[in-house]
């Protein structure tokens, strides 16, 4: 049977767990201040961020891809969903202190939505945020929300955050940032369902592997058909095409934050050819490894050189 391996690429010197700024005891809490901009490193945490755009970002890497977020527009974060963002401007450090951040933890509310079912008219929300959300035009609304989290405490507290996520689960104005889902909670029932994700958890982690999915089936006790089809049901996306959006994910990351040849990038995030790697990488990016390189390294320089 499949080992359940955390998803964590510490093991990576480029992806970096996010230092807390926090109070970890508590499952929802308020920073004013950002994170600065760190050259060459990837952050990830366990729970959600709210980030309240201020001061615009020159470049944000979110996944595998490359944003420029504006001023006046907020973004959710979501659990081990790898990030960075730079500021415009030549002092990130003040920059990010007019970003304000909101925190909240991830299994509280999971495990309240089995109790408390008005809750789960957030849970369409949590699952987006772990491909990221940008809201577009809803600072000034999220300022009001947070100054009055800030403010109180206890049920009081609660209740503003639920009115929150309520209206950010509503609003119209939003984009996702990344196509792939970076560890996203398992489903509270259905035992097909948690073996599909005890495959997603394999692949996160082995993705450079050859492997067919027969092979895969037979790791988790299912048919091949069954596990074509309910793979199929749960990601939107067939076996093969999601490995090869995971492959090229960890690609653009290999591309973005380190100075190691497409050639062995190639090879290293388990393509068998560069042709092949060519083809995959120009149609989910519909930019060549080399232009999506020169594209990032433009992002970093702008605003700061």
């Amino acid at each position: 049977m499949l080992q359940l391996p955390e998803f964590d690429d510490r093991q990576s010197r480029n992806l970096q767990p996010r230092q807390s700024l926090f109070d970890m005891n508590s499952c929802l809490s308020f920073s004013e201040h950002g994170v600065p901009w760190q050259p060459g490193r990837l952050r990830y945490h366990q729970d959600f961020e709210l980030h309240v755009i201020m001061a615009p970002f020159a470049c944000a890497f979110v996944g595998d891809e490359i944003h420029s977020f504006a001023s006046g527009n907020v973004v959710l974060i979501g659990p081990r969903l790898p990030h960075n963002f730079r500021f415009t401007g030549t002092a990130d450090g003040a920059r990010a202190a007019t970003n304000p951040v909101l925190r909240f933890a991830d299994a509280p509310l999971r495990k309240s939505m089995v109790l408390l079912p008005e809750l789960r008219e957030a849970e369409s929300l949590l699952d987006r945020a772990h491909q990221g959300v940008e809201f577009v035009g809803f600072r000034e609304a999220a300022m009001k929300y947070l100054a009055r989290i800030e403010q109180s405490r206890g049920l009081e507290r609660f209740s503003v955050f639920s009115a929150l996520l309520d209206e950010l689960a509503r609003w119209k104005d939003t984009r996702v940032l990344t196509k792939l889902k970076y560890g996203q909670a398992q489903p509270l029932a259905g035992c097909r369902s948690g073996k599909i994700y005890a495959v997603l958890d394999y692949l996160r982690v082995n993705y450079m592997q050859e492997f067919s999915l027969p092979e895969i089936g037979a790791m988790v006790g299912m048919h091949e058909a069954a596990l074509s089809r309910q793979f199929r049901k749960l990601t939107g996306r067939t076996f093969t095409a999601f490995v090869a959006e995971l492959r090229v994910a960890k690609a653009c990351q290999l591309l973005l934050h380190s100075d190691r040849q497409i050639s062995a990038i190639c090879y290293a995030v388990g393509f068998n050819n560069i042709s092949n790697f060519n083809r995959h990488f120009l149609k989910r990016k519909g930019l060549t490894p080399t232009e999506y390189r020169a594209l990032g390294e433009l992002g970093r320089r702008s605003g700061l050189d």
